[in-house]
């Protein structure tokens, strides 16, 4: 099935057995608990799973983390580590990990390998932050 919008994107979902939420602007799906946030942008499928706030660790350890995360990007494709700023707290900011997929030519097939890349740098973000 090609992905064309949230709710194909839903039902490709569905068809691959992963349980989804959401509504006519988001899909969220629950992997390990961990939420990830699905939002179809410009002809563009963007995942966002929130790994932690920054507010975890002190300026000394985030230095260290910082070079780990970025270190760790090349190996996670397609998704990578970034910051979401809050604008009000710096430090109530929070470690994402991101993918942005374009749907011209998306498939639901592709979905899952998408979803198996997320769960592996998922495990890859635990360990760093352990």
């Amino acid at each position: 099935m090609k992905i064309t919008n949230l709710e194909t994107f839903k039902q490709s979902l569905e068809e691959l057995g992963y349980e989804n939420t959401g509504s006519d602007n988001c899909v969220i799906i629950k992997l390990n608990g961990i939420s990830v946030v699905c939002i179809i942008v410009e002809n563009n499928l963007t995942i966002t799973c929130r790994i932690c706030d920054l507010d975890l660790f002190t300026e000394e350890e985030l230095g260290i983390l910082a070079l780990k995360l970025l270190q760790t990007n090349s190996s996670i494709v397609p998704f990578a580590f970034s910051i979401i700023p809050d604008e009000d707290v710096v430090e109530k900011s929070s470690i994402v990990l991101i993918d942005s997929v374009t749907l011209t030519d998306l498939v639901s097939e592709e979905i899952d390998d998408i979803i198996i890349s997320l769960k592996s740098a998922l495990i890859t973000a635990k360990t760093i932050l352990s």
